[in-house]
This record gives C-alpha cells, structure tokens and sequence, in this order.
C-alpha cells in the first residue's frame, strides 16, 4: 500500500511540475473561425493568404478594395505573415460577395489577421494604422479597453435599416486583428471578435 501511495505522489508531483511552457500561438490558431460565428456559417473558397486572397479575388470589389487598402498600409512594418478569412450563409452567397463591383448586403464576416515578429512591432504598427481610423472615432467608435479587446483597440458598431455592421481593429501581443462583420447583429459579431482575441498567447 505504501509503495502504491508512493507512486501516485511522485505521479501527482510530476502532473503538477512538469507540464511543458505553453507555445505561442500561431496565425491559424488566432484566425476566425467557423465555431466563432453563428450556425451554419461557412467558409468562403479565397480565404487564406493575404497576397493569394488578392490575386484571386475581383479588384473592383469593396472587400477587396479595402483589404488590399488595409494590407498595403501595413505590410511594410515589420509583418511576418497575412491571413483573411471569409464567411457567409451558403457558398453562393460567397460567390455573391466578390462577382459585383459593389458587394451586396449579404450576412458575413471577414477577418483579416496579421502576424508580426514581436509585440512592440505590432504595437507601433497599430498606433500609425489607428491614426486613420479618425472618421470612424468621429462617429462614435469605442476605443481602448471599453471595447472588450484590450487598450490597443476600436470598435464600431450600428444599426440601420434592419441592416447590422461591426468593425473592429485591435492589437494583442504580436498579431492585429481586423473584422467585419455585416448583417450577422451587433453582439454575434463582437462575440466573433472576442473569441479571435482569446486565442492569443
């Protein structure tokens, strides 16, 4: 009895002592995703690398438009690596969203995450990107830790029309997040925002 009491100690000891230190997470981990997003959500086919999402996708788009705005800002501060992510209700509405010069009101998400070599490039990178973000301060977004996403953060959100849009830029650790969510209502898309967050460590 005492050699098995033994044995359970020095196994308990080693459970609680041993674990291996957590790694950083990576970009597919941070990225968003379906489980984020209301049911039945499903992943559109140009989703992936920033550069092929762009080379793909049509250039007269709205969401390409911006996504390549928003990319040629800041690839050259240091960025490691680009992922977008895009949802919407069926795979023809994914079509739907990127065959049209001006994307139709269509529920959906787009997540573009960027990953930088360490958390003082992606903070100053944050700080030059915020500093266009002045319209949309001006028109009442949140900023800081009011928005649920740490100091380094804005969010914009309204409701028009029976229509719904969320915006929201943030920085954690080494990554930047940007996301859209349109016609999926308000608190499912800062819920979407808060589980991209939470999975950076």
């Amino acid at each position: 009895m005492k050699r098995s009491a033994a044995l359970l100690l020095a196994a308990v000891s080693m459970a609680c002592g041993g674990t291996a230190p957590q790694q950083p997470a990576t970009i597919q981990q941070v990225s968003l995703k379906a489980a984020d997003l209301p049911r039945g959500m499903v992943v559109c086919g140009l989703s992936g690398d920033v550069d092929r999402f762009l080379s793909q996708a049509p250039s007269n788009n709205q969401y390409a438009t911006e996504i390549q705005q928003n990319w040629e800002a800041i690839k050259t501060m240091g960025v490691q690596h680009g992922v977008v992510e895009v949802y919407a209700k069926s795979k023809a509405d994914c079509g739907n969203l990127f065959t049209s010069s001006t994307a139709q009101a269509l529920p959906a998400a787009l997540c573009m995450t960027i990953e930088f070599k360490n958390g003082s490039q992606a903070t100053k990178a944050y700080g030059n990107v915020s500093e266009g973000a002045s319209g949309l301060i001006a028109m009442g977004a949140q900023q800081g830790t009011a928005t649920g996403l740490g100091k380094n953060s804005l969010a914009f959100a309204d409701q028009f029309s029976g229509q719904s849009i969320y915006f929201a830029l943030w920085q954690n650790a080494r990554f930047i997040n940007v996301l859209l969510g349109e016609d999926l209502g308000v608190p499912a898309s800062q819920r979407a925002a808060k589980n991209v967050n939470s999975r950076v460590h």
